[in-house]
């Protein structure tokens, strides 16, 4: 676990973990109603507590002041937030009461936020997870969400906004509900082949011979000079060119049957690694281009 203004853990806020860059986001509108309803039952005090609480953590004013009381009016505030604004708001709840208990005359009941959080998320299909500390991540895996947000930082530079928009695709179909493995493994090696084509605009296809002509040179050039460094590039190329050879198993040749739906954790390890070389091209491309 990291501390709390540190990276990715537990009870961390969505925004302040994930939300370096825009990133494609699940959102369910039910998901928001069925939270502000368990909500105005789960704080039956007014929630004015709770509401302070998320407006001095989070900076987002919840508590309406009434004629007679003040109020948190969940309904208004969960429908109409950001969504990294309700994931934070979520998690801010979870620090501040993650279980309640309830005494109705007789009726003695116990409320638990976070396993209602974890039951919405699944049964609406958002693509999120809650930790047991009420830190909310994407659903792929925390390392391999980082990783992308990373990645597409690095790829702000405009000449590299095709390459880019490749990895956000590939993030796209691992993150909705409707996974597509295959799509996801053409638009990072897609990501790839474009960064070929910016090196080398002569450059047609990323193949084998593709990256022994034109993409190992740039990537030794813009290595260190140091012996251990140029050996070790050499062993990743090689491992960059097996990695180019497995994804044309999922390349679509016309009149050719669709290849097979990939497991989802061959899709993510793929995917991490095509993501990983990726950020490498890019990074010797950009080095390229700053050399007198």
């Amino acid at each position: 676990m990291t501390d709390e203004h540190g990276a990715a853990g537990l009870g961390g806020y969505f925004s302040r973990n994930y939300l370096l860059t825009p990133t494609s986001n699940s959102d369910d509108q039910r998901a928001r109603y069925r939270l502000a309803t368990f909500l105005k039952n789960y704080f039956d005090d007014r929630g004015t507590d709770v509401g302070q609480f998320i407006s001095a953590e989070l900076g987002i004013p919840c508590v309406t002041r009434g004629s007679y009381a003040s109020y948190v009016d969940w309904e208004k505030i969960l429908l109409k937030v950001p969504i990294n604004d309700l994931l934070d708001i979520v998690t801010a709840i979870s620090k501040h009461s993650p279980q309640r208990t309830k005494i109705d005359g007789r009726k003695r009941e116990n409320l638990d936020f976070i396993a209602f959080c974890a039951r919405v998320f699944d049964e609406q299909r958002l693509q999120y997870r809650i930790d047991e500390q009420g830190g909310v991540h994407p659903l792929v895996d925390t390392h391999f969400s980082v990783s992308t947000i990373t990645l597409i930082k690095g790829l702000s530079d405009a000449r590299l906004a095709a390459a880019r928009h490749h990895i956000e695709t590939a993030e796209k179909c691992l993150l909705e509900s409707s996974f597509d493995g295959r799509g996801a493994l053409r638009a990072v090696f897609d990501a790839a082949e474009n960064l070929l084509k910016q090196i080398n605009p002569k450059s047609t296809q990323l193949n084998k011979d593709a990256v022994l002509t034109v993409l190992k040179p740039a990537l030794l050039a813009a290595q260190g000079s140091s012996e251990a460094e140029q050996r070790a590039a050499i062993k990743l190329i090689e491992s960059l060119t097996d990695w180019v050879e497995a994804a044309h198993f999922y390349r679509h040749e016309p009149g050719a049957p669709e290849p097979d739906q990939p497991s989802h954790s061959f899709v993510v390890s793929f995917v991490s690694q095509g993501m990983a070389f990726v950020r490498w091209i890019a990074d010797a491309y950009l080095k390229r281009r700053t050399q007198p």
